[in-house]
């Protein structure tokens, strides 16, 4: 992001110096060129821009929470046996387990429910 703040500062303060070079010269064509030049860069650092900050903005909502995830592994894990077949199978289409074999290699995807920072896991006596 600063990167791009610089080179479109840059690109901002060469605009100011061809506007001048053309008050002193007059020469149009070389200001026309330059000037379509240094607005389409201008224009591309500016999208650069909303891009990262997009990108920054999305980040910030998905961060997991480490701590919460292995609180819920570790729950999963101390639960897991004594669930019966059918409560574990809930388990996966609640994480949306998917497993994909293709002769050579096992594939196992899912999703892991992101807990926002007011709603918990319920606090549990973890027994050692």
């Amino acid at each position: 992001m600063q990167r791009v703040e610089v080179q479109l500062a840059n690109r901002l303060k060469q605009k100011c110096r061809i506007w001048r070079a053309f008050e002193l010269t007059g020469d149009e064509e070389t200001f026309k060129r330059d000037i379509a030049l240094v607005e389409e860069e201008i224009r591309a650092f500016q999208e650069s821009k909303a891009q990262l900050q997009s990108q920054i903005e999305a980040s910030k909502h998905f961060q997991l929470n480490v701590d919460n995830v292995k609180a819920a592994c570790e729950l999963v894990n101390k639960n897991l046996k004594t669930l019966s077949f059918d409560e574990k199978r809930s388990v996966l289409e609640a994480l949306a387990i998917k497993v994909w074999v293709d002769g050579q290699f096992v594939t196992i995807g899912g999703n892991i429910p992101i807990v926002s920072t007011s709603s918990r896991l319920p606090r549990q006596r973890w027994r050692r």
